[in-house]
Order: structure tokens, then sequence, then C-alpha cells
């Protein structure tokens, strides 16, 4: 499967076919008057309309980017207290850092289940977030996207 990002630009690329491929359509269509080049033209749109209808229902079912998640520190903290373990017992149990946890219950960072570099899924984040997504805080929504 593509990464976030790829989709997004991918996404973007295909509206802006659609667009400019509209108007040049159109145009070619009123300047011939050949049924088959008429057919062929609209065919052509129409599969170009058919990828982007595809894209934006898989966009859709993508998990939310960071900007647009609230992510809540101090919930996270309690949730992992209540399990009664440590930072860096859950760190050990879920292979990660056990200084990105401890920034991310700080508040001084945000978990993304993708990398900012590579828009890749990130492996702490992804991980750390699908362990509070297992006791009940899904910001990212990531259980319903699976």
């Amino acid at each position: 499967m593509a990464d976030l990002s790829e989709l997004r630009h991918e996404h973007e690329l295909i509206r802006i076919k659609i667009l400019e491929g509209c108007v040049s359509e159109v145009r070619k269509l009123y300047a011939v008057s050949d049924e088959r080049i008429k057919r062929n033209l609209v065919d052509d749109l129409e599969q170009l309309v058919d990828k982007y209808e595809s894209l934006n229902k898989h966009l859709e079912q993508l998990p939310q980017t960071p900007s647009s998640v609230h992510f809540d520190a101090a919930t996270a903290k309690r949730i992992r207290i209540g399990a009664d373990i440590t930072q860096a017992k859950l760190a050990e149990i879920l292979n990660i850092d056990f200084s990105s946890i401890s920034v991310w219950e700080g508040g001084k960072k945000i978990p993304t289940p993708y990398s900012k570099q590579t828009g890749l899924k990130g492996k702490g984040g992804e991980k750390y977030l699908g362990w509070l997504a297992e006791k009940g805080y899904d910001p990212y929504n990531l259980k319903s996207n699976k």
C-alpha cells in the first residue's frame, strides 16, 4: 500500500488532470464531429473520474493527520498508570525508545502513526498509539481504519 503522502500527492495530480482534462475534452468535442472520437474522449474522462473517486474513498479511510488530531498527553499517561505499567516497561513491551514515551506523555511532542520525514508508518508512534487504542483511547481512529 502506498504511504499517506504519496496518496495525497497522487490525489492532487489526478484532481488537476481531471480539471485540465474537462476543459480540453470539451473543447475537442466541440471541434470534432466524428462520433468515435467523441466516445473515446468521454471514455478517457470517465476513467480519470473513476480513479479520482476511488482514491477519494481510500483517502477517507486513512487515519487522521496530526494537525487534525487532539492528542491528550494526560489521558495517555493516566491510561498507562491505570494499567500499572511504567514508561520503561511499556517501552520494553512495545520495543520502542523509553524517551519517546516520556516526551509524548510530557506533552512535548505528539505521537503519530506516520513519520514526518518519510510519510511512512512510524514504528514507535504507531505502536504506542495502537497500545492506547487497545485500552480505549484512539485519537487517530486507528481501530476503525484496519
